[in-house]
């Protein structure tokens, strides 16, 4: 079940849109001021049971809910980062 999750997540990654896969350069900071960073963050519930990552606009962050009687297999993906030798 472990690796069928995983494989999951790849092939989620592979799918997404461009946009959601565009590059950001480092060092990189996000202060979760709103629900539209949130957004550019990939979310997968990995579990299949509906609660998983999304966005707190009372503490202003990314919180992990999870279901007490299944395991956390949520994910939170954050966009690629790029870098080079200076």
């Amino acid at each position: 079940m472990r690796n069928f999750t995983y494989l999951l997540n790849l092939l989620a990654l592979l799918l997404l849109p461009q946009a959601v896969m565009a590059q950001v350069s480092l060092p990189y900071s996000q202060a979760f001021d709103n629900e539209q960073a949130f957004k550019t963050f990939t979310v997968i519930d990995g579990n299949g049971d509906g609660t998983t990552w999304a966005y707190d606009d009372w503490n202003y962050q990314a919180a992990c809910n999870r279901n007490s009687s299944a395991s956390a297999d949520d994910w939170l993906y954050l966009l690629s980062f790029t870098s080079s030798r200076a």
